[in-house]
């Protein structure tokens, strides 16, 4: 989401598939949610604020750069929590009065390292 604006569809629809996800997950699992935007954040601070374990805001104000994105991914992978699946949930433009919210995997470093066409890659760490 964002930190400011109007469009409280556009903040909702995202919150709202995040509802359904923990729904989904069950009262057992341990569901945790990294909320980037202010707007999204107060409308999961209703309900679900047990399940925000970190957020980010000062983000749709300006362009997004890949410092931005740094900063966050940086923050999840130190922050000691180990996880088994993650998820980015954002939202598409699809029309000016429509969007479509899309879930898209994010995979554990351990899952990476452990594929089979790791080792194509080469890494300047490794010299």
């Amino acid at each position: 989401s964002s930190d400011r604006g109007l469009c409280g569809g556009i903040h909702s629809s995202v919150v709202k598939f995040i509802r359904a996800l923990i729904e989904q997950d069950g009262a057992d699992a341990e569901t945790k949610v990294v909320v980037v935007g202010d707007k999204a954040k107060a409308i999961l601070q209703r309900n679900l604020s047990q399940h925000i374990m970190m957020s980010f805001n000062e983000y749709g104000k300006r362009p997004p750069i890949f410092a931005d994105a740094a900063l966050i991914a940086n923050a999840i992978l130190n922050c000691g929590y180990n996880y088994d699946r993650a998820s980015l949930i954002f939202n598409s433009f699809r029309s000016v009065i429509s969007y479509n919210t899309t879930q898209l995997p994010l995979f554990t470093p351990k899952s990476i390292e452990g594929s089979d066409k790791f080792s194509l890659y080469d890494s300047i760490d490794e010299d």
